[in-house]
C-alpha cells in the first residue's frame, strides 16, 4: 500500500496509507471530473453515501481518487463534490504519487469501473463494480464492518 502524500478537495494533506487507510473501513473509488461526463460513477456512490448514513466519516470513510491528477485540482474537485452533494473526500496530489495509488489498485485509464471496499485492520478487501446497484456496494461495507455494524448478509441490513 503506497505511503504517498495526497490532498483532499479542502487542500488538507494526508499520508495515503497512514492517515486514510490504516485501521479504517474504507470505500475507495476512482474518477475524474471530466470523465464523469462519459463514465459517471459519483451519482451511484451518492446513493451508497445515503445508505451508509451517519457512519460516514466516523467508522466508514469514502474516498474518490482522481484518475487525472494533472487536471483535477483541489478547487475543481471541491466544486464537483459540492455540486453533487458528496460528503466524502476527493483526493489528488502529485501525478507520480497518484499513479502509485492507481497502480496499486489496478486502475488503468481515466474511466475505471471498480470500487474497493477494505478493512485494513482485518486485512480484507473486496472489489465491486462501481456502477453496481448501490445496495450491493453498501452490503460489502456491512460485511467488512465490525461490532454492531457487522451485517454479513443483505437480509440483515433490512432486519429490525
Amino acid at each position: 500500500m503506497p505511503q504517498v502524500l495526497v490532498q483532499d478537495q479542502d487542500q488538507r494533506k494526508f499520508w495515503f496509507y497512514e492517515n486514510l487507510i490504516q485501521d479504517k473501513l474504507v470505500l475507495l473509488s476512482f474518477a475524474s471530473v471530466d470523465g464523469e461526463k462519459v463514465f459517471p460513477v459519483i451519482d451511484n456512490l451518492l446513493k451508497v453515501q445515503e445508505m451508509i448514513g451517519d457512519r460516514l466519516g466516523k467508522d466508514v470513510f469514502m474516498y474518490t481518487v482522481t484518475t487525472k491528477p494533472e487536471v483535477d485540482t483541489a478547487d475543481s474537485l471541491k466544486a464537483y463534490a459540492e455540486k453533487k452533494g458528496a460528503r466524502w473526500q476527493f483526493l489528488s496530489g502529485e501525478p507520480a504519487a497518484v499513479r502509485q495509488i492507481l497502480m496499486t489498485f489496478g486502475v488503468m485509464g481515466s474511466a475505471h469501473g471498480v470500487a474497493w471496499v477494505g478493512n485494513e485492520k482485518m486485512g480484507r478487501w473486496l472489489r465491486k463494480p462501481v456502477r453496481l446497484h448501490p445496495i450491493f456496494i453498501a452490503e460489502a461495507v456491512a460485511r467488512l464492518s465490525t461490532g454492531a455494524a457487522h451485517k454479513p448478509f443483505l437480509l440483515d441490513m433490512h432486519a429490525a
